[in-house]
């Protein structure tokens, strides 16, 4: 029996494997549920695995790794922090979700290491498999890579497949880019501080609220004139609240200037040359309009993925098992990258790798339910799909 067929095989475990996981959903990087879940079955199938990150996190292992060529494979375990309101018999009722089909994920590969499990004797090399919590957070790859997963399970590439939704397209297609295809993320806070006084005589204080509206219209000019058109970057300052004074009260006062406004934000580009220019440039702005309207300013970055780049020449050869498998019609060429983000960057900045989106669409009303939405959920019936494309694109990766 070839992998796909045995795949199909799987898919009624696989489709129990995600709902099962879809009931415990948990957040960040403490998830002992989950990853008791992942590590019951390994240990059920003979897969040597080793724990990270206090148990949080796994690499499970396949092969020999006594020759051969070396792949990964990387799912993530996380959920997110959204009520559940499928109504679905086996929906979460914690107040967290799998709303990003991290659900399915999981239950893919899972599909993948029980299919690579039986073929080990054939297998012209190992297989590594990372089981990472916190993507959600952006921090779930750094702190495994950090503690070592990485060098004791090294790789010479790394495959990673994620469900997205898109209405132009079917359920069960593949989307394919080589080069940068998500962008890098940094988050900041911004604080200016004034002096406040009665609204009335504005003379007599320093104004802070009118020093942010200059200040986001300023970051927003630089964006549009300072950055090329066709390397993206987008700064978006996404909260702004003002304080009257040292503590926390920030009720709303009509005749009163606060003395601080605080801003939260992010930064997204797609090279890293961009990245560090954007960086620089919001401290610079955030520096002249303190200055321009005598103000107090501070800035925080929090530096948190790099751009994620699909290695040329490992995304072509997994697009090849992928046509061989399901046919062309199953490929679909991605024109351009996402804005948003995923820490896989991180792996990818130390072994080659290829990320691969995986269309699942499930309607409601006549249109797609998006991810993060309290009513998404994965499309059930590709799950094998991805199973096999797990395990096809390691088995070919070490034939090679």
């Amino acid at each position: 029996m070839n992998i796909l067929e045995e795949a199909k095989g799987l898919q009624e475990q696989l489709t129990q494997y995600a709902r099962d996981l879809h009931m415990i959903p948990e957040i960040g990087a403490v998830l002992p549920e989950t990853a008791g879940y992942i590590k019951r079955k390994l240990t059920e199938w003979g897969v040597t695995y080793q724990e990270y990150l206090d148990g949080n996190a796994i690499v499970a292992t396949i092969g020999s790794s006594l020759q051969g060529k070396r792949i990964a494979l990387r799912t993530d375990m996380d959920a997110l922090a959204i009520a559940e309101e499928t109504g679905l018999s086996y929906a979460s009722v914690s107040g967290n979700m799998h709303a990003c089909g991290h659900d399915a994920h999981m239950a893919m590969m899972l599909g993948a290491v029980y299919i690579l499990k039986q073929r080990e004797t054939e297998l012209s090399g190992t297989v590594e498999i990372f089981f990472q919590p916190d993507e959600e957070g952006l921090d779930g790859a750094r702190q495994m890579i950090q503690e070592g997963a990485l060098k004791e399970h090294p790789a010479d590439g790394i495959l990673i497949l994620h469900l997205a939704q898109d209405e132009g397209l079917e359920s069960g297609q593949f989307l394919f880019k080589e080069g940068p295809l998500m962008a890098s993320a940094d988050t900041f806070d911004i604080r200016l501080e004034g002096e406040g006084v009665h609204a009335a005589h504005p003379e007599l204080g320093r104004d802070p609220v009118t020093a942010a509206a200059h200040l986001i219209q300023a970051v927003q000019t630089a964006v549009c004139r300072e950055f090329p058109a066709l390397d993206p970057v987008v700064v978006s300052i996404c909260n702004v609240r003002t304080r009257l004074n040292d503590g926390e009260d920030d009720r709303v006062v009509y005749n009163a200037l606060p003395k601080y406004v605080d801003m939260a934000g992010t930064i997204r580009c797609m090279s890293g040359e961009i990245r560090e220019r954007a960086v620089r440039r919001l401290g610079e702005l955030t520096e002249a309009a303190g200055q321009m309207f005598q103000i107090k300013t501070s800035l925080r970055m929090r530096r948190k993925v790099p751009v994620t780049v699909n290695d040329s020449e490992l995304t072509k050869a997994w697009e090849k098992t992928c046509r061989n498998l399901f046919g062309d019609s199953a490929v679909i060429h991605q024109e351009q990258p996402f804005m948003g983000s995923e820490d896989a960057g991180y792996f990818m900045q130390e072994i080659p790798g290829s990320y691969v989106h995986l269309v699942s669409n499930v309607y409601q009303d006549g249109r797609v339910i998006p991810g993060h939405h309290p009513r998404y959920r994965a499309d059930e019936k590709i799950l094998y799909r991805g199973a096999a494309l797990l395990a096809e694109g390691a088995a070919d990766f070490l034939n090679q």
